[in-house]
């Protein structure tokens, strides 16, 4: 993925996709002021339409990368493949992908993050992927986990995208 925009964020009106938003605000709503403890976690109480974007992922290691305990179905549609228990660098870039820092500075920063860029996956063509990632604990005071949503937005116009167009 080349991102174009990536920021920290702590206002869920400066995101646009309702996904995104009810997302950030499920979480924000778990700890406010703080990390959210990957306990409270519970689909049960989220808005439906956002549990096939969710992502779910344990940092490893140090320094760290990231295994996902859950991808939701859209983000297996949009990735062409299913994720859940790989490494964040088993299938993307490895250990200088761009996305690795990005998830790192989530817990390095405990603050949630939104990025937007260009993706291609398979023979899938997008044009625009969005992401909103944030941190979660496990049973220490340090942020140990990422918790968000991914939204996939197919082409727009008919013709074929090229690997070179998402760079």
């Amino acid at each position: 993925m080349a991102m174009s925009e990536a920021f920290t964020i702590d206002d869920a009106d400066r995101l646009e996709h309702r996904v995104l938003r009810e997302t950030f605000l499920y979480w924000q709503g778990l700890g406010v002021g703080t990390v959210p403890p990957y306990a409270d976690i519970n689909p049960v109480d989220m808005p439906k339409r956002i549990l096939p974007h969710l992502v779910l992922a344990d940092a490893e290691g140090d320094p760290p990368d990231f295994r996902f305990r859950l991808m939701g179905s859209a983000v297996d549609q949009g990735n062409g493949f299913s994720g859940t228990n790989m490494l964040l660098t088993e299938h993307h870039g490895g250990s200088s992908s761009p996305l690795l820092e990005e998830y790192r500075s989530v817990l390095k920063d405990a603050a949630p993050r939104y990025s937007t860029g260009m993706f291609v996956a398979g023979d899938q063509l997008f044009r625009k992927i969005e992401r909103v990632i944030m941190p979660l604990r496990h049973s220490n005071d340090e942020p140990d986990a990422v918790f968000g949503a991914i939204v996939f937005h197919r082409s727009v116009d008919k013709r074929p995208m090229s690997r070179s167009d998402a760079r």
